[in-house]
């Protein structure tokens, strides 16, 4: 296993030549989402969502109109929007709430103090401050959906080179109370992407690991 994570993980790059139109067989393509879904977060609130673009048409918009003709967006076979919310109040930490009692079979009344944490804490800060926080959490997940596609062999690239502001207008993500923080575009490499051959370029062990 140690050695199937390492050559996987020297496998995997930002793909940025897709085979056009082929698809990550759906089996396959539900495990990566699952493991964002099941990623860790703070509280284990999940502030964030993904929103997975099916309409060509739009995915042709998302690219001309807000992905720089960036030909990841159109050519890969599922392109995802990893969203933040932007509702990140009362209610929302109530209904989490509700979801935790109703899955553990926990009256919520035993459930007031973590309830009361969570509020004292993440309600407390500005939005801005809360932006950035549900920002965190996405990025966790985006890690584990990285790693996934690259040990069941797809690729994968993640995107923050686009208009978000424009990408929510074209899918209405305002009105579901969602921002846009990134694209995950899944598929399998084309031919001629320099980058699928060329070696990775990291910091030395030393430089990356400090032990004190």
């Amino acid at each position: 296993m140690h050695n199937t994570i390492k050559q996987q993980m020297l496998w995997r790059y930002a793909t940025k030549v897709f085979i056009p139109g082929k698809q990550v067989p759906k089996e396959t393509r539900d495990a990566i989402t699952e493991a964002g879904r099941m990623a860790p977060t703070a509280y284990g609130l999940q502030a964030f969502a993904l929103v997975h673009v099916t309409d060509p048409a739009l995915r042709k918009k998302i690219k001309t109109e807000a992905g720089y003709s960036q030909s990841q967006i159109t050519d890969a076979g599922d392109l995802f929007v990893i969203a933040r919310r932007t509702d990140i109040n009362d209610a929302f930490i109530d209904a989490y709430i509700t979801n935790v009692s109703q899955t553990r079979g926990a009256d919520e009344a035993s459930l007031e103090g973590f309830r009361g944490m969570m509020k004292g804490d993440i309600l407390s800060r500005s939005e801005e401050a809360k932006a950035t926080w549900a920002g965190r959490q996405a990025y966790i997940a985006l890690g584990a959906m990285l790693e996934t596609a690259a040990l069941l062999e797809v690729d994968a690239c993640p995107m923050e080179g686009f208009n978000p502001a424009k990408v929510d207008e074209l899918l209405g993500l305002s009105e579901k109370n969602l921002s846009s923080l990134g694209l995950f575009a899944l598929g399998y490499r084309g031919e001629g992407d320099y980058y699928a051959t060329a070696p990775k370029v990291r910091v030395s062990k030393e430089h990356f690991i400090l032990t004190y």
